[in-house]
């Protein structure tokens, strides 16, 4: 937690969300993520950040053409067409739904919208790949009113170009258990699987 002149004043055991909260919503939120998301990993460095307003999730989703995924789960709550195992092509009007809906969807946890995001993201990474630098700058452009990031626009357009030479590697999972805390649903950390998943980041084994 920041005092009035930025500096920190105290620290919280809460949702990990929750330290962007803390902050100005810009520069200062940022920083508290990398400060809590390097802690959690035991202070690992975290050479940049890159936030996005979920405003921009429709914006990107036109960008791209449009999304196209399998309901792997009953989403009428948030469209009525959305019936488990319809294919349907998520577009700038209903994107945002889809990755972000709680209330009266699955059973509301965090954790069954973050199932939808990841399979968004996939299904993103499927469609641009290929794409070039140039449309990389397109993105970057577009989405610049809706970001806060300390990573420059030659920075980002150098990482696209090397993301078609790394070997893709399986999404992980902190495995942990999920409780209702004072009214709200809390995901806490397996101790033991949160430290293969730093030796599977950071590591490489003998």
């Amino acid at each position: 937690m920041l005092g009035v002149n930025g500096s920190v004043i105290g620290t919280d055991t809460a949702q990990l969300a929750l330290a962007h909260s803390y902050g100005n919503g810009r520069e200062e939120s940022c920083e508290n993520n990398v400060t809590t998301v390097s802690r959690l990993l035991e202070d690992q460095p975290i050479d940049g950040y890159f936030a996005v307003n979920m405003d921009a999730v429709n914006i990107l989703t036109d960008l791209a053409g449009g999304i196209t995924v399998t309901l792997n789960s009953d989403l009428t709550a948030c469209n009525p067409a959305w019936t488990e195992g319809a294919v349907v092509t998520l577009t700038d009007e209903n994107a945002l739904d889809f990755v972000r809906s709680r209330k009266g969807v699955e059973d509301e946890t965090n954790l069954s919208h973050m199932v939808r995001q990841r399979q968004y993201l996939t299904a993103l990474r499927d469609e641009l790949t290929g794409r070039d630098t140039a449309f990389a700058a397109e993105v970057y452009s577009a989405l610049a009113d809706y970001t806060v990031t300390n990573i420059g626009s030659g920075t980002a357009q150098q990482i696209a170009a090397k993301l078609n030479q790394y070997q893709e590697q399986p999404l992980l999972t902190i495995e942990g258990e999920s409780k209702v805390v004072d009214g709200y649903w809390a995901y806490y950390l397996d101790e033991a699987s949160l430290r293969e998943t730093i030796i599977t980041l950071f590591y490489e084994k003998d």
